[in-house]
C-alpha cells in the first residue's frame, strides 16, 4: 500500500515518437510503374531515355510528348493534335491494327500518353520502409463483400 509509481514523462514522450515513426514506415505502398518494351525502344532513344528504368505513368507520357516537341509534331492548324511520324506510328500501332486497316496520321494530345502507356510493359512495385519489391503485370483487384448468413450472422470475404 505504500508503492507510489514514479512518473516518466519525457520517456513516454519520447516513446509516443517512436511508435508514430514505425506506423508510418510499416505503411505499404503500391504503385503502377511502367518499362519500355520492344514497339516504344525507338522513342525512348531518340529522347535518350534509359530503357533499363522503370517509369511511372507520368514520367513515361512525357517521355512521349519530348519526343513530340524534338520533332515538332504538333499540328500547325490545331495544336490538340499530334502528326503521326513513321516512327511514333510504329510504337504506337504496329501489330494492333489488322492487315488492311489504314494507320491513323494523327492522334489527339489527350489520347496519345493512354496509348503510349498501353504499348509498355505493367509491372507494380511494392515497397515498406526500405524494401521494394517489382513484380510484373498490373495491381491485381482486391474485393472486399460482406453478407449475412443464418440469423443475423454477418460475415465478411
Amino acid at each position: 500500500m505504500a508503492f507510489r509509481p514514479e512518473k516518466r514523462v519525457q520517456e513516454l514522450v519520447e516513446h509516443e515518437k517512436d511508435v508514430a515513426e514505425s506506423s508510418v514506415t510499416k505503411q505499404l505502398e503500391v504503385a503502377e510503374i511502367y518499362k519500355p518494351s520492344s514497339h516504344v525502344k525507338p522513342i525512348f532513344v531518340a529522347v535518350e531515355a534509359d530503357m533499363e528504368k522503370y517509369y511511372s505513368a507520368p514520367e513515361a507520357s512525357d517521355i512521349v510528348f519530348r519526343y513530340v516537341e524534338k520533332e515538332k509534331l504538333v499540328k500547325p492548324t490545331d495544336k490538340a493534335k499530334v502528326i503521326l511520324d513513321v516512327t511514333l506510328c510504329d510504337a504506337l500501332y504496329k501489330g494492333a491494327i489488322k492487315k488492311g486497316s489504314a494507320y491513323p496520321t494523327e492522334i489527339h494530345k489527350k489520347d496519345l500518353g493512354s496509348a503510349f502507356l498501353n504499348r509498355m510493359q505493367v509491372h507494380h512495385k511494392v515497397s515498406r520502409g526500405t524494401q521494394e519489391v517489382i513484380r510484373k503485370g498490373a495491381i491485381r483487384t482486391i474485393q472486399i463483400m460482406t453478407e449475412r448468413r443464418q440469423g443475423n450472422k454477418k460475415m465478411t470475404r
